[in-house]
């Protein structure tokens, strides 16, 4: 058993390097970008298995809007599966809260966004995940992301 005392209250993830890992096995980028979303969410699930209350995932930043369309689309459609899977299992006991800009999504990610933030995952929020989610297209240094509410009495949110 771990000793939850030396565990962090706190992981951070940015989620690079999936496409170069789907181009080195001769698959397209958006293969990558999939396996990098399925690895993510085994990593949400096991850090609320032990007891890691906050996990903030950079996934998407400015320089990604740069991609070819296709590739971002893809990315998008990711996002959108993942968010409606999110709603729909309020077992999971992980609360979404996005702390970046919201411009440029498009309407209906926007309220997916928004409903998985709101959904009811029940009395034991395990785990509140974080997404950080670079929408500008420009990088607006005096943008500050707005502050996710602590959903863990007696804990300390890292901002």
């Amino acid at each position: 058993m771990t000793d939850k005392t030396l565990l962090p209250q706190h992981v951070g993830i940015i989620m690079d390097g999936n496409g170069r890992w789907a181009k080195k096995r001769g698959l397209p980028n958006n293969v990558g970008h999939k396996k990098g979303a399925e690895v993510f969410e085994n990593i949400s699930r096991h850090c609320r298995d032990m007891g890691i209350p906050w996990l903030t995932v950079y996934a998407f930043s400015t320089e990604n809007w740069r991609r070819p369309k296709d590739e971002v689309s893809g990315i998008m459609n990711l996002m959108r599966s993942y968010l409606k899977n999110m709603v729909k299992a309020k077992n999971e006991h992980i609360a979404v809260r996005f702390i970046s800009s919201r411009e440029n999504i498009e309407p209906d990610l926007l309220a997916l966004m928004e409903e998985a933030e709101t959904a009811d995952v029940g009395e034991d929020k395990s785990l509140c995940y974080q997404k950080y989610l670079a929408a500008t297209h420009n990088a607006d240094k005096s943008h500050r992301p707005h502050k996710c509410v602590p959903l863990f009495p007696l804990r300390v949110l890292y901002i």
